[in-house]
């Protein structure tokens, strides 16, 4: 070869190498700028899945019933027969009083306890015989008829004209005989307190006075009316010879026909009241429940009034919330609730609205309503008196596209998404993300050269909300300086919403795009687009 071929032909092969070495150097910052742009972005794969729409609210957790269960008398505690955490029934006695220092209420009350039902135990027996029975009612009936005769004669003088004019005879015959011993005792000389015929004349005129004012007295008697006092008397006397004419009827009849359905009852409700107050010497519980609280020992004193033990109903708990007047409108009986505790981390747990209050009560000038929400899978961990918050799920929409609400954005008065895309030399559009395996990944991550954030399946938490839809995708390493990377705003019709997820729908939209979760102030004022990933601007309009 000649000395110009050979210098041509090193030419050739330093101008390959410089080519060649060039190419190489491009490819590498190619892959660089492209790896520097997919960096500022995180994205999402666009799937379907489900949004709730919630109201926030706080209350406390009460059971479903709770009692303080009190003492109604005063003594000293003897016994007390449950502690903390023993489940109770209905009426079952907890505590007594000591039998040795009841109150006297109790103490009469056992003494009436045992006349009254000797009472109404002689009643039902229905020990009185039918002779004697029968015998009471005849002496009742004469004692009544002897009774009216005797009212009915104060209707008339108490004499009749014979009684009277014998008594006007008697009158004037002791008149006669006054005459006659006056005239005697005048006509006899001497000194009454010294002669003995004298004194005798003096006794027999005293004596004919004194019979003559007695007949007097007793003539005006028999021509008078009685008076009010006489016929009270005889009222008073009539009226008790009716009743116990109708007792002895009464006790009859019960012979003959059983005992009296009345009487029987009256006589029941006299023990019923006698047993009521001697319960009270004991504590009963009031409902089937829990012994939450016991605050007395045996020895105790104790008066009306104090309580000894606090009972629960621990089969259900309920959260009583206070929600807004601007959201009670959307909440309805039987919605969902998520429920969190402080007190309890990282454990969310399920309720729905058992109660909505109609009537709204005003503190501070803001107005809320009670939101009672029953606890539909409390456990152990919970206790009465926890401060709970919970989301009450007053709308869900199912199998919609949905997107993190920050990847929507406003341009030109219209919602718009991201959407990236990818096309190879031939114009194809391809996805380098297609083979890619998943990693979860909770939060926006920077993406290296090959790689960016890639959604995973639709998970969901215990509000049936996808909170998360972004994940880790690894391409393989010389995929994306080959490609194409394309940015494209499409128009979107946004639905319901929460504080994490909004709906849309768009016809340019299917499941699987690839959708910018950060979109910055620059990809909004990007117009145009060129080859090698992002590095060269992005093309901004409808389609992809």
């Amino acid at each position: 070869m000649s000395k110009a071929a050979k210098w041509i032909l090193g030419i050739i092969i330093a101008l390959a190498v410089v080519a060649g070495g060039g190419y190489l150097y491009l490819r590498y910052t190619s892959n660089q700028a492209n790896a520097a742009s997919l960096s500022q972005y995180a994205f999402t794969r666009l799937t379907t899945g489900e949004i709730d729409t919630t109201v926030a609210a706080s209350g406390t957790v009460r059971t479903n019933q709770s009692a303080n269960v009190s003492w109604q008398v005063s003594g000293v505690i003897g016994k007390i027969n449950v502690k903390v955490g023993d489940k109770v029934t209905s009426n079952e006695i907890i505590a007594s009083l000591d039998p040795n220092n009841l109150p006297n209420a109790i103490v009469q009350a056992q003494q009436n306890l045992i006349t009254d039902q000797q009472t109404l135990s002689d009643l039902q027996n229905n020990k009185a015989s039918l002779p004697t029975l029968q015998q009471a009612i005849i002496d009742a009936q004469t004692a009544v008829d002897n009774a009216q005769t005797a009212r009915d004669a104060l209707n008339y003088p108490r004499g009749t004209a014979d009684q009277i004019a014998a008594a006007q005879a008697q009158v004037a015959m002791a008149q006669q005989k006054v005459n006659e011993a006056q005239s005697f005792y005048k006509a006899t000389p001497g000194d009454p307190t010294t002669d003995a015929r004298k004194a005798q004349a003096l006794a027999n005129l005293e004596a004919a006075n004194t019979a003559l004012v007695n007949s007097q007295s007793n003539l005006q008697y028999i021509q008078g009316a009685p008076s009010a006092s006489d016929i009270a008397a005889a009222n008073n006397t009539l009226a008790l010879a009716k009743a116990q004419l109708a007792d002895a009827q009464r006790a009859l009849a019960q012979s003959n026909n059983g005992i009296d359905a009345s009487t029987l009852a009256a006589d029941q409700a006299k023990i019923n009241a006698d047993n009521s107050i001697i319960d009270e010497q004991n504590l009963r519980a009031p409902f089937d429940g829990t012994v939450t609280e016991v605050d007395n020992q045996v020895g105790d004193i104790v008066s009306p009034g104090t309580t000894t033990f606090r009972i629960d109903d621990l089969s259900s708990y309920y959260i009583d919330m206070a929600v807004s007047e601007i959201d009670i409108i959307k909440v309805n009986l039987n919605d969902p609730v998520s429920i969190t505790f402080d007190a309890i981390p990282n454990k969310t747990y399920n309720g729905i609205v058992s109660y909505i209050s109609q009537v709204g009560t005003t503190t501070s000038g803001v107005v809320n309503f009670t939101v009672t929400v029953k606890m539909t899978d409390p456990d152990s961990q919970i206790k009465p008196g926890m401060t709970a918050a919970g989301n009450i799920v007053v709308s869900s929409v199912k199998n919609v596209l949905a997107v993190p609400s920050k990847a929507i954005k406003t341009v030109n008065g219209k919602k718009v998404v991201y959407v990236l895309t990818f096309t190879n030399a031939s114009g194809q559009t391809v996805n380098p993300f297609a083979q890619a395996g998943r990693q979860s990944n909770n939060t926006t991550g920077n993406s290296s050269a090959g790689q960016s954030n890639n959604p995973s399946g639709n998970q969901t938490n215990s509000q049936g909300t996808t909170p998360n839809r972004q994940t880790t995708a690894q391409a393989p390493s010389n995929t994306l300086a080959n490609l194409k990377s394309h940015l494209t705003a499409v128009e979107v019709t946004v639905g319901v919403s929460n504080d994490t997820e909004t709906q849309i729908s768009s016809s340019q939209l299917k499941e699987g795009d690839l959708i910018v979760t950060n979109p910055t102030a620059t990809t909004t004022s990007s117009t145009t687009t060129s080859g090698g990933g992002f590095g060269g601007g992005f093309l901004f309009g409808r389609g992809g």
